[in-house]
This record gives structure tokens, C-alpha cells and sequence, in this order.
């Protein structure tokens, strides 16, 4: 051929261009058939896709005198696939030199025949003698009662051989030849089959398929209905099924589709087909009905669980069997504890009509509780009513957070001068819980105060809140004292919890203190009489106008209202086991003669003035001035003492 190099150009629109190459005529050599390739390069504005092509040059020469050639002389043929006779011939023809032996080779390439169809040949030589033109060859062929497809094989010639040499005609050196399978097809039939249509949704039947004989290649088989009175409602066919080449048997699926009506038994006759149009046969599928005929209830779409916080639930009350009547069924909760609740118990079915929803209302709460597992069940209220067996079930699943277990607050409590108090303090719950909740290990824990001086220690100590409370209380005891002191603290402490969280660990309890800084009596007696007081005091010492017991002289010196704190003495003093106090006051000694103080023992409190001594102590010891008193006396304990000073009064002229 002569080479080829040149620009194509598409014009707009165009999709297809041809392009010549010149093939060199070689007459009269014969050669097979040769071939080159033409490639596409340089694309401009486009890509390049498939860019190489094959050409192929054919031979047309014969065989020149002096060569020997070789070509099957049989034309390609088709032949049942027994032959004649379990026989096919074939022949091979000698062209240009027939002088000399010469021979040449036969296979078989078997391409869709396989050695059960034909006697393969595997390079057999077949000899030419001096002059001898043609030879016949046998193939062996194998007749089957399998209908199947046409097979197909091809002969090749191959390694000749001459005495000035050999070569084979390009054009006539295979052969194909086609079995054409001459077996009946199989007949196609169905089995009857049965089926139960069930209630909800859908099931599958499998419907038989057979043949009659084995077939060589897959059979595809479908089902057409021809008649029965069971329609689209209960059921369809559009599957198919393939019998394997070599078996006869299969199923076709068909989907038996439910429902809750009470019907009579339905039948559905199919006929197969196939793509190859084998003879068929038809048969029935019968499906039975399985819903009573009297009409019966059941719920469905219960979940397994459900949060109460959802609020409500929708669940659906279907009506089974015969539907052709009124009927009322009644939806009963038949186990829970109260986190469910029905609005409408008794559900009215009119004739034809099958579901009813049901309306559940979900109790949603605060409280941190077990879940509820809910039992519905049905009672029939219409006679010749009957409710599926069993109960129906799910769950409501709470979804509280554990409450929150918090100290409560700060407490501020007065101490007592001879008694003990106590301090209230709170342990508080964020929301009711179902469940026992514990306060855990709460102990006292020192600041200003001390413990076992100022407050007994507590804990540590476990509280127990039954479901449903929400306030503990722990009680602290204060102890009393008489010093002036400053206020003081310690704290409650919460340092771990079961069935709640941890809120506020820590609170306070301040203790207040009660107690008076001892003043100078001269402050006192400026700060609460005034001149005329004072004056009264002396020129009427006996007179009592306010009927507290106590007369004018002592009044003037230890206040109108012994109840409240002392006040009076410049000081007073605590040695061993000795209480006691000082006082003094001005004038002359003739002027205040007439006081003669006594001592009532007393260990009641400040709001309990009644005697609890023997009686009243006289101080007769009195130093040589008696502006100076001096009052001491014994205890045996730590309660407070009270100092009662009373006075006689004998008649004398005050002076001036």
C-alpha cells in the first residue's frame, strides 16, 4: 500500500469523512490476506477517541502452476444435529501442481458444539496422492433428544505440504458448519397450589413450574392469570422463574397480599409462557381465607416504648372478620401506674368500616420514676363480638433528669448564756423523686466557731428522703456561754449523694452571740437616769412606783429592769469557784446608811426570777466606807448566777 499522511477537516455540522490510501496490486502472487493501520493525530478543537484503525488486504491470486494449494471445496452448511446417519462429509480440494504426493492437516475448533455433539479433529493429515485432486473427510456426529439451541463449530486447514511447495487458499481455508438441533421443546406446566392469606401486609406462595424432559439451554417462565375470582387484592404474579439448562423444575413466587375481611375461599388459574414459546399448561392457586366470621378486634402499631414527654399516642383498633354489622369494642388499661390515660374507651365500627385510631394521653412529669410498663386490653361490647387473645404492651420510659440534692441556706441562731440551743438546718430536694434519695457522709466542719466549744460536731451522717419528700432537717446543738465574744461560724458540709445529683454541697451556720461588755457603772448610771431620777432615788429610797419589787434606792443603782443585761458594778470577777462584783456610788455615808444589800441565790434563768436558794443572804460585812460594796458568792456549776440586791428601810429625814 501507499503510504498516507494528510489534514481532514470537519466543516460545521459534519460527523463522518473518509480517507483513501492506495493498495498495491502484487498479481499474480498469491499470499493471504494482510493487513495495516491508519491513525488519527494532532486533533484541533476536538479529542481524540478510538485514533486507530485496521485495514485488512485480501488476496485475490490464485495459486500459480508450479505451488500446490488447498480449500475445502464444501461450501459452509448447516446440518441437523445427528447428521445423516451420525454423518457429515466434507472435501477438500488440491488446486494449481497436482504432480507428487502432497498433504495437508484438519482440526476442529468447537465453539458453542462441545465432544458430545461432534467427534472433534485434532490436526489429522489428509494425503494426496500424485494427481489425486480431492479427498472426503467423515465428521462424526451425535444425535441427542435434549432440545437445545443450534451449536456451531468451524474446520481449519492447516500445515500443507507439496514438492515445490504448498499454501492454503486465504479465502477457503475454514469452514463453519451449524448443528440445528432437531428435538421437540419440553412441555412447560404449573402445579395447583394452596396458600393461607394472612392478616397484615404480605406473604409469598411459590407456584411449581416443570418440564416435561430436560431442556439444553435456561428456560424463562412467567404466569398469566385466566381466570379464578381472586383478583389485584390478593395477590400478584410478576415475578418468573428460570429452569436451569439440564434440570426441570423451578419456582415463580407469588405475593399473597392479607387482609382482615372474612371471605370465602378464592382461586386464581394461571397458564406459564416463554420467551421461546414452549407448549404450556395451566393449573390453580387456591387461597384461604383465615379471618373468623364473627367480627373480632385487635391493636396495632404499639411501640415498643415511648418517652412521656411525646405527650400523646396514636395507636390504631382494627376490626377483623365479618365487617358487615355495627360493632363497639372497649380499649381498657389494664396494667400501669397511671402514666397513661384514655380519653375515649369505646370505639363504634359502621358497617364496611375497618381501623379506628386511639387516642392515648402520656402523663408527663417532673419526677424521676421507674418507667411504666402499660397493659392495654379489650373488652367486646356488641354481642357476637370476640377481641384477639392476649394483651398488648409497651413502655413509657421517664425521661426526668435525678433531682438535685442542695444544702439549704445559711442559718443564724442566738446563743443562750446557761442553756443550750439548736440549729435547724435544711436539706433541700429540687423535685419529688419515685425513688429513695440519700444524702451522704454530711459532717460539720469548723470555722470561727469551734467544735465541742461553741457547737456539737455532727456526722458523719446518712438522710434518707422517701419518694416523694423533698425537705430533711439536721439539728446542730449550740452551746451557751457568757462571753463577749464576737459572732461565729461553722459549716454544714454534703459530700456525695445516691439517687440525686449534687447541688449546693456547703451551708453556714452563724452563731450570734448574747452576751454585754461589762461598762463603767458611772457610764451607766449617766447613760440611764437623769437628775430628777437620781433625786428620787434619795429623797424617796423606799417608795416602789413601778411594782417590780425592787424600791428607788436600788433602782438608782442597778437599773429599773433587772431582767435585762447587768449593768451597775464597775466590774465584775470570776475566781475558782467564786462569783462576784463591785460596785460604788457617791455621797455621803450618812445619806445611803439605810441600804442593806442582800444576795438571792437564783440558778433559773433571766425570765424566771422565783427563789431557787434558801432564801436571802445578808452581806453584814461592809468595809468601813459605805460608798464600797463588795458581793461575792459560791457556785457549783456552770449555770448563771443572779444577784438580787433588796434593801430595808428604816424612817430618817434625807438631808438637804
Amino acid at each position: 500500500y501507499g503510504t498516507a499522511s494528510s489534514v481532514v477537516v470537519f466543516a460545521p455540522g459534519e460527523v463522518t469523512k473518509t480517507a483513501q490510501v492506495a493498495i498495491v496490486d502484487s498479481f499474480p502472487v498469491p499470499e493471504n490476506s494482510e493487513t495495516f493501520f491508519l491513525n488519527l493525530s494532532s486533533p484541533v478543537n476536538a479529542t481524540l477517541g478510538d485514533a486507530q484503525g485496521m485495514c485488512t488486504i485480501t488476496d485475490l491470486d490464485g495459486v500459480p502452476p508450479s505451488l500446490t494449494g488447498f480449500r475445502f471445496f464444501t461450501a459452509p452448511f448447516n446440518t441437523a444435529e445427528g447428521g445423516f446417519l451420525g454423518m457429515a462429509f466434507v472435501t477438500i480440494e488440491r488446486t494449481g501442481s497436482l504432480a507428487g504426493a502432497a498433504s495437508v492437516h484438519i482440526s476442529t475448533d468447537l465453539f458453542s458444539a462441545g465432544a458430545a455433539d461432534v467427534t472433534p479433529l485434532s490436526g489429522q493429515v489428509v494425503p494426496f496422492a500424485d494427481g489425486e485432486q480431492f479427498q472426503t473427510i467423515t465428521l462424526s456426529l451425535h444425535e441427542d433428544t435434549l432440545d437445545e439451541a443450534d451449536e456451531f463449530l468451524v474446520l481449519r486447514l492447516s500445515d500443507p505440504a507439496g514438492p515445490g511447495g504448498a499454501v492454503l487458499d486465504p479465502e477457503a481455508y475454514l469452514l463453519s458448519v451449524i448443528l440445528q438441533d432437531d428435538d421437540a421443546m419440553p412441555v412447560v406446566k404449573i402445579l395447583s397450589a394452596e396458600t393461607t392469606e394472612g392478616d397484615e401486609g404480605s406473604s409469598v406462595a411459590e407456584i411449581s413450574v416443570s418440564l416435561s424432559t430436560p431442556c439444553g439451554r435456561d428456560v424463562w417462565v412467567g404466569l398469566t392469570q385466566t381466570g379464578g375470582d381472586a383478583g389485584a387484592t390478593d395477590f400478584t404474579a410478576t415475578a418468573m422463574a428460570v429452569i436451569p439448562a439440564g434440570s426441570t423444575t423451578a419456582g415463580i413466587p407469588v405475593t399473597i397480599l392479607g387482609d382482615y375481611l372474612h371471605e370465602s375461599t378464592e382461586t386464581a388459574t394461571f397458564v406459564p409462557w416463554t420467551f421461546d414459546g414452549h407448549p404450556v399448561t395451566g393449573e390453580n392457586l387456591v387461597i384461604h381465607d383465615n379471618d373468623p366470621a364473627v367480627p373480632a378486634f385487635r391493636l396495632e402499631g404499639l411501640p415498643g416504648s415511648v418517652s412521656e414527654g411525646a405527650g400523646e399516642l396514636l395507636i390504631t383498633l382494627r376490626r377483623m372478620g365479618l365487617q358487615s354489622g355495627t360493632d363497639t369494642c372497649r380499649v381498657k388499661i389494664a396494667a400501669g401506674d397511671g402514666s397513661v390515660r384514655l380519653p375515649v374507651e369505646d370505639f363504634t365500627f359502621a358497617p364496611g368500616e375497618e381501623t379506628a385510631a386511639v387516642r392515648l394521653l402520656l402523663r408527663d412529669d417532673f419526677m424521676d420514676e421507674p418507667d411504666d410498663t402499660v397493659t392495654l386490653s379489650l373488652l367486646p361490647v356488641s354481642p357476637a363480638v370476640s377481641a384477639a387473645p392476649g394483651a398488648w404492651s409497651f413502655t413509657v420510659t421517664d425521661d426526668d433528669d435525678p433531682p438535685v440534692l442542695n444544702m439549704g441556706p445559711a442559718v443564724t441562731v442566738l446563743e443562750r448564756d446557761a442553756v443550750s440551743v439548736t440549729a435547724e438546718v435544711s436539706i433541700l430536694l429540687s423535685a419529688p423523686s419515685a425513688f429513695t434519695v440519700s444524702a451522704l457522709g454530711i459532717y460539720s466542719f469548723p470555722g470561727t466557731a469551734a467544735s465541742g466549744t461553741d457547737y456539737t460536731a455532727t456526722g458523719p451522717l446518712d438522710i434518707s428522703f422517701a419518694p416523694g419528700e423533698t425537705v430533711k432537717t439536721i439539728t446542730v446543738t449550740i452551746a451557751g456561754d457568757y462571753i463577749d465574744e464576737a459572732d461565729e461560724s461553722f459549716s454544714l458540709i454534703l459530700p456525695d449523694t445516691r439517687g440525686a445529683s449534687r447541688g449546693i454541697p456547703e451551708t453556714t451556720v452563724f452563731i450570734q452571740d448574747n452576751d454585754m461588755a461589762q461598762r463603767p457603772y458611772r457610764d451607766w448610771l449617766l447613760s440611764h437616769f437623769n437628775a430628777a431620777e437620781r433625786r428620787t432615788a434619795v429623797t424617796d429610797p423606799c417608795a416602789d412606783p413601778d411594782g417590780d419589787q425592787i424600791n428607788n434606792a436600788l433602782e438608782f443603782f442597778l437599773d429599773s429592769n433587772p431582767r435585762s443585761a447587768l449593768s451597775g458594778p464597775d466590774a465584775f470577777f470570776l475566781s475558782g469557784n467564786t462569783a462576784g462584783m463591785t460596785w460604788s456610788f457617791t455621797g455621803r455615808a450618812s445619806r445611803v446608811a439605810f441600804v442593806q444589800p442582800l444576795v438571792e441565790i437564783s440558778k433559773q434563768l433571766a425570765s424566771d426570777w422565783s427563789a431557787a436558794g434558801p432564801g436571802y443572804v445578808t452581806i453584814a460585812d461592809y468595809p468601813g466606807d459605805l460608798r464600797q460594796y463588795k458581793v461575792s458568792v459560791l457556785f457549783a456549776d456552770t449555770r448563771r448566777l443572779f444577784l438580787r440586791l433588796n434593801s430595808t428601810c428604816p424612817p430618817f429625814e434625807p438631808e438637804p
